[in-house]
């Protein structure tokens, strides 16, 4: 289901996926990555030209779901590890103007087992800090590319 239509469609998608998960052992990936910042012309800020998808529809699989809410596009990745999803943002990084240096995963069951520990640390995973072995960030390509082992 893609939409970018709001939280309620996006909490209810989490919560059957969760219950999905664990019904079937079924591990799923959740990533937040902001979107650049608009510019006084409309156009994002500090990237170059490419584009202009303002949303993610049509960019994800149908079962995967997307919001886009303040500034920032959440994914949730059904059957998706972390290495799928960093794939899934570097693809849509393609199309869309992500800062995809200040994205994060989490995945289910590693990171957590319920939507709240899910999205909360999701929600710790932004900036430089170190994250732990529960959570990914994204690393400019240019300085190395690929994934960070922030282990």
């Amino acid at each position: 289901m893609v939409t970018d239509r709001g939280a309620d469609r996006f909490r209810d998608a989490l919560r059957s996926e969760l219950d999905r998960g664990r019904r079937y052992c079924r591990s799923f990936a959740l990533v937040r990555v902001p979107l650049a910042p608009v510019g006084e012309r409309g156009r994002r800020v500090g990237l170059p030209r490419r584009r202009r998808t303002a949303t993610a529809d049509g960019l994800v699989r149908s079962t995967d779901t997307a919001l886009t809410r303040d500034g920032v596009l959440y994914l949730l990745l059904p059957e998706a590890d972390r290495s799928s999803a960093e794939q899934c943002v570097k693809r849509l990084g393609t199309h869309l103007e992500l800062v995809i240096t200040a994205g994060a995963t989490v995945v289910f069951p590693e990171d957590g087992v319920t939507s709240g520990g899910l999205l909360e640390a999701l929600g710790q995973g932004n900036g430089s800090q170190a994250l732990g072995r529960w959570a990914g960030t994204w690393v400019d390509p240019s300085v190395g590319g690929g994934h960070a082992d922030v282990s």
